[in-house]
């Protein structure tokens, strides 16, 4: 998690109400469905900033996961507000960034954090290692090129 985060980088914060269902036998949210939280996040950053799974689909590509780095730093319970801050940092190549943070909104006590990298492929599963033209489009429009 060493991505130097800039004032440039497009952010979306998801705020989520931890469930019963997400709970573990210590009764605190259960360690994998912190990687849950952060797709919601990943998900909604994608609608406000105009890169949503289907608009990658549609133009004939996905970005599966490749590798992720979490640290946990604290634990949430029933009932617990958290805001789930996803921040977009740039990367060289055909690849998008995330940086993550999740906190309790009550106690400001930060959660968790991470890292994801998502590298893009054909809907056949090659890996493609230019800039989609849609993701460079994309790039441009935002001045991250």
């Amino acid at each position: 998690m060493n991505q130097r985060i800039t004032e440039t980088d497009l952010v979306t914060t998801l705020r989520v109400r931890v469930r019963f269902s997400e709970m573990d036998a210590l009764r605190m949210v259960w360690h994998g469905n912190y990687v849950t939280y952060l797709e919601d996040a990943r998900e909604r950053w994608g609608e406000e900033h105009g890169l949503a799974y289907m608009e990658m689909y549609r133009n004939g590509f996905v970005a599966p996961l490749y590798d992720l780095h979490l640290q946990y730093r604290g634990t949430a319970a029933m009932g617990d507000e958290l805001d789930l801050k996803i921040i977009y940092c740039r990367a060289t190549g055909a690849k998008m960034v995330f940086h993550y943070e999740i906190t309790n909104t009550r106690t400001s006590q930060l959660i968790l954090t991470a890292e994801s990298i998502q590298l893009f492929t054909d809907l056949a599963g090659e890996f493609c290692p230019a800039l989609p033209p849609f993701y460079e489009h994309w790039l441009q429009q935002h001045q991250l090129l």
